[in-house]
């Protein structure tokens, strides 16, 4: 009994001194953890103590999701209603707030995502987000105006246009942006910026062509199911970008691209997927390895066809790395056999003179 009793007020005595030993961990690690919570609930610590109290502003990581902030009331509403405007102000009060507090967002990462077409009553309060954002002191910076998933048909609505401000931000590396209209930037340089990502997002070749010019650090450009024009030119003779990836990116009306070329001679990587009817390359020299998958079906030799897999092999046949789908491995067995019944052909017209002469 006496053994028992002691074990218990042994074990009540443990309990009691370390019931809030996690505010014992030093500040940096606290703030580690407290970057894996949604930004609304890192805040909602700061009711714990006053230990806590201001311990979320430096929390490495700002994440303005509009999903997470309501997901409680979509729960709420079960999906039948979908989300009132009130929830929406909420939303876009607590963005003001939290801004407003937070003087700037000068946190290494930043991410805001809701959905513009919600926001249309918010407009202008949106704009703001978007270039304080876009301003702040940040590495990393990602903005999603979807706020959702996305199929084909949403790249047919009127997108959001990044307003048109200056980016001074001369910290930023990584800017992923998401279901927008991307337009050329005026007298701004991102001088830092090393990758881009570009999903679902509206591009000229002009567009593109000075986001390359205008950041001489830029080494890594994904475009991912991006709206493209049907002839798409590539042009970065002086830039320093090293790889590109181009996946499912289809012109208006959701057509495969017409012609895309690309002039990049610092590229060493190069990834495309999707069906396209021209594709040509020139200065690739430093091009190291290629993934280049094809989504059309073979249906016959086409003239067209086999210019285009002639000029893109002799532009990056230098390749330590080439990788390519069926799709050319096909039409290479198709020349291969024509190329046999021309030598066989040649063989017999060179071979029946003599033929004639025995007899």
């Amino acid at each position: 009994m006496e053994d028992n009793s002691g074990g218990g007020k042994l074990k009540s005595r443990r309990t009691s001194e370390d019931v809030d030993f996690i505010s014992d961990l030093p500040d940096s690690i606290l703030c580690h953890i407290l970057s894996f919570l949604p930004t609304k609930d890192s805040m909602r610590t700061g009711f714990l103590s006053k230990r806590w109290e201001s311990l979320w502003t430096s929390v490495p990581i700002i994440d303005l999701n509009e999903r997470v902030f309501i997901r409680c009331l979509e729960l709420k509403h079960n999906n039948l209603y979908g989300i009132s405007y009130q929830d929406r102000k909420n939303f876009a009060d607590f963005v003001e707030r939290f801004i407003d507090f937070h003087g700037g967002l000068n946190v290494p990462e930043l991410r805001l995502l809701f959905d513009i077409g919600r926001y249309l009553k918010f407009c202008s309060r949106a704009e703001r987000w978007v270039r304080t954002v876009m301003t702040s002191d940040a590495t990393t910076i990602d903005i999603d105006f979807s706020g959702k998933s996305l199929d084909r048909s949403d790249m047919d609505k009127n997108m959001y246009t990044l307003p048109p401000c200056g980016f001074p931000s001369r910290s930023l590396r990584v800017l992923r942006l998401r279901f927008c209209e991307f337009r050329p930037l005026q007298n701004t340089s991102f001088v830092s910026l090393q990758t881009l990502t570009l999903a679902a997002v509206k591009v000229s070749d002009s567009s593109v062509n000075a986001l390359i010019c205008d950041s001489p650090c830029l080494e890594n450009l994904h475009l991912q199911s991006c709206n493209v024009p049907n002839s798409f030119l590539i042009e970065a003779p002086a830039s320093h970008l090293k790889c590109i990836v181009i996946y499912n990116c289809v012109t208006p009306g959701h057509k495969f691209i017409e012609h895309l070329s690309l002039n990049i001679p610092s590229l060493q990587s190069l990834k495309f997927k999707g069906i396209i009817n021209d594709f040509s390359v020139k200065n690739l020299r430093n091009l190291i390895d290629a993934e280049i998958d094809e989504q059309n079906e073979y249906n016959g030799l086409q003239k067209h066809e086999y210019r285009m897999v002639f000029k893109l092999l002799n532009g990056i046949g230098h390749v330590q790395f080439l990788s390519l789908s069926n799709w050319f491995l096909e039409i290479r067995f198709y020349c291969e056999e024509m190329n046999v019944q021309k030598i066989k052909q040649n063989k017999t017209q060179e071979e029946s003179p003599h033929l004639r002469h025995c007899h």
